[in-house]
């Protein structure tokens, strides 16, 4: 069934009136006060076996020092930097985002473990990466550890696929969003990765944003030439599966921008929209944006509509249900 209405964004906000946070290690220790005169900072974290790694964080103008407050890991494209990809998002923009800390990793060689040229887990491994960020920014910072985000573009979308499908890592997130994803048949990759997906917790909320002319990532998955990618048709359809959603259950369909974008939704249980998919007709591969960007010969042009705010909506909704135990020794 298909509805058509005007959307109307709407900034992060959680909605449950009598929500308690689970306030992170970093709430009460004495190193939070680093941050305390400093909204936005280029950090360093050690790795076992890649050397030191920075990320950009980004502090809300609502942030203080021992206020647990949500936090996105935004993991960019591929030959992109964080910096660009901060940019484009606008993730760290007050009209989009006063209350959540945003931290922007940078990827080794401008690219996250998931694509077919990226080195196997063996030599970089970013899911495992992934985990140790959350537990660096999480131990320096007051985070609600309820409220943990991953969001991704492109390849950064497919490793933010990765992580959702980590059965560690995945136990941290409470929800993700991928704008373009590039999730590629185990049979193009060095060893398998998307065939196989163990979330620690179901539902797990996941959203997309795709193009129907995307000329990088194509929609119905057709070869590329870094290699073949799977059909996004079947990317709603397969989470709601893995959701554990009514089993055959039809998306529910809803026309927006004068029948520019599909929105299609899937319920699980009493959860409504746990999973979201948004069909962007004839727009290419970037960030869903209504401003003119530098990869609009790409993008083929802004977008009917900002995926951030979307975004930020959809993460206020959803909440890990319950506190998970410090994993740091299993990563």
């Amino acid at each position: 069934m298909k509805t058509f209405l005007t959307f109307v964004s709407v900034s992060f906000s959680l909605n449950a009136l009598a929500y308690k946070p689970n306030a992170g290690p970093g709430c009460h220790s004495l190193s939070t006060q680093i941050a305390e005169h400093a909204p936005s900072q280029v950090l360093k974290i050690g790795t076992s076996n890649n050397g030191v790694r920075e990320y950009i964080l980004d502090l809300p103008q609502s942030w203080k020092v021992e206020q647990p407050s949500p936090l996105i890991i935004a993991f960019h494209g591929k030959n992109q930097e964080n910096l660009e990809f901060r940019k484009q998002t606008q993730l760290s923009e007050h009209h989009f985002n006063n209350e959540a800390i945003v931290a922007y990793p940078q990827a080794i060689d401008k690219q996250w473990t998931g694509d077919p040229a990226s080195p196997p887990l063996s030599q970089i491994d970013d899911i495992k990466f992934a985990g140790h960020l959350i537990e660096h920014v999480t131990q320096i910072f007051c985070v609600d550890m309820r409220r943990i985000y991953a969001v991704g573009f492109s390849n950064g979308g497919g490793l933010t696929q990765l992580l959702a499908c980590d059965p560690t890592v995945s136990s941290k997130l409470a929800a993700v969003a991928i704008a373009s994803g590039a999730f590629y048949l185990d049979e193009s990759l060095k060893e398998p990765l998307f065939g196989h997906c163990t979330p620690a917790h179901t539902p797990l909320p996941a959203m997309e944003f795709h193009g129907t002319k995307d000329p990088v990532i194509h929609y119905h998955g057709k070869g590329t030439p870094d290699g073949q990618t799977f059909d996004i048709a079947n990317w709603g359809p397969t989470w709601a599966e893995r959701n554990g959603c009514q089993a055959g259950q039809e998306s529910e369909n809803t026309m927006l921008f004068g029948n520019l974008v599909e929105r299609m939704a899937w319920k699980c249980g009493s959860s409504k929209d746990t999973v979201l998919h948004y069909c962007i007709q004839d727009f290419g591969h970037g960030w869903p944006s209504a401003q003119k960007q530098g990869d609009d010969d790409q993008r083929y042009g802004p977008s009917p509509f900002n995926a951030t705010p979307i975004i930020m909506e959809f993460f206020g909704k959803h909440t890990l249900p319950e506190i998970n135990k410090s994993f740091r020794d299993e990563l």
